[in-house]
């Protein structure tokens, strides 16, 4: 993808720049905050790679109610496509944004998508999405009822962005009996789509 020269302190806008949210076109687009060891200045670090690269800081696009996104894909219209939590409940909703035009929108809303939780420790933070032509998928958690976690279940949501319509389905089997928080996730896509030559 390309190098650069990372900052002495976290005062440096390249300083996190490594660590990366999505990449696409040679540009590292990372979600967060500035200043990561006091969880302060929230918003988004662009790095344009090549030659002359360089790392821009940009105030975050947050749809209404919502906080910083937990996963960023670019949106086929153009900006990005998330997973994004409800302030105040931590559930997962899609929302489209962008920060170079500070628009953001909620684009669908999901039917208990969660983080993961640990018993005692509270939200893991990982979840996977993927865009494909104009499908946003994700992989969240559907809190269930049991104590501990043990009816936590992983589950698939889809939205068309076309359309907005959502399909929520668990998985079945589940990876574990123990809950969704015993079996972590290590990536998610869905296919292009593919023809068969007979």
């Amino acid at each position: 993808m390309g190098s650069f020269a990372r900052g002495a302190d976290e005062s440096s806008k390249s300083f996190y720049a490594a660590y990366i949210s999505h990449a696409h076109n040679g540009q590292a687009v990372r979600v967060g905050h500035a200043a990561v060891t006091a969880g302060q200045d929230p918003g988004v670090s662009t790095t344009t790679l090549g030659e002359s690269a360089s790392t821009k800081w940009a105030d975050p696009a947050l749809a209404a109610n919502h906080g910083l996104p937990v996963t960023v894909h670019t949106h086929p219209a153009g900006g990005f496509v998330s997973l994004a939590p409800l302030s105040g409940a931590g559930k997962l909703d899609v929302v489209s944004w962008d920060s170079s035009t500070g628009k953001a929108d909620i684009v669908a809303a999901l039917n208990n998508s969660n983080v993961p939780q640990a018993y005692q420790t509270g939200p893991l933070g990982y979840v996977g999405a993927h865009v494909q032509g104009s499908t946003f998928s994700s992989l969240s958690v559907s809190l269930g009822t049991a104590p501990y976690g043990l009816g936590d279940k992983w589950a698939v949501a889809t939205v068309d962005l076309s359309t907005k319509k959502v399909v929520q389905s668990t998985l079945n089997p589940q990876p574990s009996a123990l809950g969704a928080n015993a079996a972590s996730l290590s990536g998610f896509g869905i296919p292009a789509a593919t023809e068969v030559v007979v």
